[in-house]
């Protein structure tokens, strides 16, 4: 028997039939912009939320990381079609994809000689979750694609 106690972060994240999302992304380009802003507009809160709620919130503004993500992973014409490969729920990818999104930003400031060092704390935290995100599958995109 449950507990009665809901998950916090699956309550902010609405379903999104994936054969709707399909169907856009099959559509092509006449579609793409009318899909990333529904799914920015779907997926926004729920994923400041879950970014507000870990340690990756003193990484910097949320909506400046949520908004990153977005404009990273939407430009990327493969990203929904690894999404639908994956069998993943599009919560779950998103939830990953933002991880590694954060880990990618973290190697990118590790560059960048002219950027403060991130805190060690913050840096192991994202290298956990990483790992935790590629042990469970998915979120896809990003670095290490050619």
């Amino acid at each position: 028997m449950g507990s009665g106690r809901s998950n916090p972060v699956k309550d902010h994240f609405q379903t999104t039939p994936k054969t709707w999302v399909l169907e856009r992304v099959r559509q092509g380009a006449g579609e793409k912009r009318a899909l990333n802003n529904r799914l920015m507009s779907l997926y926004a809160r729920p994923l400041r939320t879950y970014v507000r709620g870990s340690s990756f919130r003193s990484f910097g503004d949320v909506d400046e990381i949520v908004n990153g993500f977005f404009a990273s992973r939407l430009s990327d014409e493969h990203y929904l079609h690894e999404w639908a490969a994956s069998g993943l729920r599009l919560r779950r990818w998103l939830m990953n994809g933002i991880l590694l999104y954060l880990h990618e930003q973290v190697r990118k400031t590790r560059r960048d000689k002219s950027v403060a060092p991130l805190p060690a704390v913050l840096a192991a935290e994202v290298d956990r979750s990483v790992e935790g995100a590629n042990a469970r599958g998915g979120g896809g995109g990003g670095e290490g694609r050619g």
